[in-house]
């Protein structure tokens, strides 16, 4: 799940080209998985024999990689137990270097907050048994989620927000129909088409038109609920970063997009928070919500109609969620 280095004209312009030797610099276009088939190994035996590698879904052109061996001679050592956090560590990037995924790790260091570490940790890391070869778009593990919110979380979320409890559970009633998971478990995900052909540079467009599409179109939607895990987990065959990036996640359908303002610093995180629990989507959202100083104005203000053009974008009207969020609140109210 690797990010491209782009040239200044915005688009990837290479692939793996050798520079000699057991080292490798890395060209405009790159990514970590290509560079790895290119020279006949892995992206784990990659972020093992480069420990300078902090974010595998963010390499700059120009920087100069060591190349595990494939001839025999000793390659990279064997993956450690525990990991001693250092500055730009993050769980994400970790997962990915030792083969695991967030919700493993923080399962095995009680971490409540995966997008919080601190440099000195001595993290716990898998044995075989929590490595994995690909992400998989599957439910969290360690455990089923968490549902449902309780009044002390609706509450502390709205003294975070400054606003009354009605609003948060008005906005959680009509986003995704009053809770964020799925009986399968798996959290509540509406897949966008349009914006997985924007994330894509439109490249399945033509092989994949019902997940990949140039323009907003209803009809591509289809039924609810496990339908949309279908589109997504199509679409994360082709391309997991975009597809997670191209869904709306949980109770407050937030776009895997705006990760960063919800509060996680890379997508992979914030989807394994919204697989956990109900409770973190209700984090996620306060984070969002705060994220947008309009947004958060028309919410405390009780503004529905400039809250549901902010929080949904100009097609609100056409769902009508600024009058369903009205009728919520005062139901809510009183």
């Amino acid at each position: 799940m690797s990010l491209a280095v782009f040239s200044s004209r915005g688009a990837p312009v290479s692939a793996a080209v050798p520079s000699g030797g057991n080292s490798y610099r890395v060209q405009p276009g790159d990514t970590l998985s290509a560079i790895a088939k290119a020279h006949g190994t892995t992206v784990q035996a990659l972020l093992q024999a480069n420990p300078q590698i902090h974010d595998p879904d963010r390499i700059d052109a120009g920087q100069v990689f060591h190349l595990p061996s494939t001839d025999g001679t000793p390659g990279p050592p064997a993956q450690p137990q525990v990991h001693t956090v250092r500055p730009g560590d993050t769980l994400a990037a970790l997962a990915a270097r030792y083969d695991s995924d967030v919700a493993t790790l923080a399962r095995l260091n009680n971490i409540r907050n995966p997008d919080f570490i601190r440099v000195g940790d001595r993290l716990r890391l898998p044995g075989e048994e929590g490595s994995r070869s690909h992400p998989a778009p599957a439910p969290a593990s360690g455990g089923p989620p968490q549902r449902g919110i309780s009044e002390a979380d609706y509450a502390a979320a709205a003294r975070r927000l400054g606003v009354d409890v009605a609003a948060v559970k008005a906005v959680a009633e009509v986003e995704a129909a009053g809770n964020g998971f799925l009986p399968s478990g798996k959290p509540k995900v509406l897949f966008e088409a349009h914006v997985f052909s924007q994330r894509t540079g439109g490249r399945h467009d033509a092989s994949h038109p019902d997940i990949s599409s140039p323009r907003w179109n209803r009809a591509l939607y289809g039924a609810g609920g496990e339908h949309q895990w279908a589109r997504f987990s199509q679409a994360y065959r082709l391309d997991p970063q975009a597809a997670m990036q191209s869904a709306s996640w949980g109770r407050f359908q937030i776009m895997g997009f705006n990760h960063k303002a919800a509060g996680y610093h890379d997508v992979a995180s914030f989807v394994d928070a919204m697989k956990r629990s109900e409770a973190a989507q209700l984090d996620a959202f306060a984070s969002f919500i705060q994220s947008n100083p309009a947004m958060h104005r028309a919410l405390q203000q009780h503004d529905w109609t400039a809250f549901a053009r902010a929080y949904n974008g100009p097609g609100y009207a056409q769902n009508a969620y600024d009058q369903k969020i009205a009728e919520a609140y005062r139901r809510h109210a009183h």
